[in-house]
């Protein structure tokens, strides 16, 4: 189930002490080079409607923010266009190709039941028909932070910005290899059941708030071992570099990046710590 690891970004309850000595999404950073506030919070990118939160007390730091700041700038120019291209298979001609006729046939029946034809995604990565099929199959009436806090920014006038240009984000999609995500693909299909349980078991750490929780799983999954320096460690690193950068522009900032990027010895938090930054949770209820 690792695509659905990626997908929704945080992963599944460990029971444990955080590290941190509170549980919180959101996190003030101080100190250094900051002269005005500093906020950073964990997100999942979709969640189901009933389940998704954003409480006065953490609006209220969003919209006092002169700028909101995501994994990528989601109002960058061509950032559609640039999504599709990274979507786009290379590797081999057809979706087609990367099943048994079996499985193609199979998995053509499992997803023309939720009114998808395969043949829609054959020039794309499955992981194109894999966040399709979920909104209609598994998760259904679906919110998104990023899609709030970016609808919160414009309603307010405020400016937004990115931790990477969109060409440089996308290309994570690339360590995910076409061999996995046409298996997630499959399973997802075929046993949109198993997912949705799987998916839920997730949306439980998220509400717990445990950062360290969320990376310890993620980290420690024997399917996701060979990911997590690509899609977390690497682009941590570079995006304090940039965080760095942005702290001296003296703008109030509202941070919001994937749950699984905050805990760890490699993550966020602990690397604006290293850097000499105060970085303490702050409750949202």
């Amino acid at each position: 189930m690792k695509i659905l690891h990626l997908l929704s970004t945080f992963a599944l309850f460990i029971s444990q002490l955080s590290i941190f000595g509170q549980s919180s999404l959101l996190w003030k950073v101080e100190g250094g080079n900051i002269t005005q506030p500093v906020y950073l919070f964990g997100t999942v990118h979709i969640i189901p409607a009933d389940q998704f939160e954003v409480t006065p007390r953490l609006d209220s730091v969003a919209a006092g923010s002169d700028r909101f700041v995501f994994e990528m700038d989601l109002n960058a120019p061509q950032l559609q266009l640039e999504v599709l291209k990274a979507l786009k298979i290379d590797s081999v001609k057809t979706l087609k190709e990367l099943y048994t006729p079996k499985e193609y046939k199979k998995l053509s029946k499992a997803m023309e039941k939720h009114g998808l034809s395969v043949a829609m995604f054959e020039q794309f990565k499955p992981l194109m028909a894999q966040q399709q099929l979920m909104q209609l199959a598994v998760l259904k009436d679906t919110k998104g932070y990023e899609t709030y806090f970016l609808a919160r920014a414009k309603e307010l006038g405020k400016l937004t910005g990115g931790l990477d240009e969109p060409e440089v984000q996308l290309a994570a999609l690339k360590a995910i290899s076409l061999k996995d995500q046409a298996r997630s693909l499959y399973e997802t299909a075929t046993n949109p059941k198993r997912s949705a349980r799987e998916l839920d078991k997730m949306y439980q750490v998220y509400k717990s708030q445990d950062v360290e929780a969320i990376y310890n799983y993620i980290a420690n999954a024997d399917e996701f071992s060979s990911l997590n320096d690509p899609l977390l460690i690497v682009r941590n690193k570079r995006w304090i570099e940039k965080m760095k950068t942005m702290f001296s522009d003296n703008e109030k900032l509202f941070i919001a990046v994937g749950a699984a990027h905050l805990g760890g010895p490699e993550g966020l938090i602990t690397l604006l710590r290293n850097e000499g930054y105060q970085v303490s949770p702050v409750p949202v209820k």
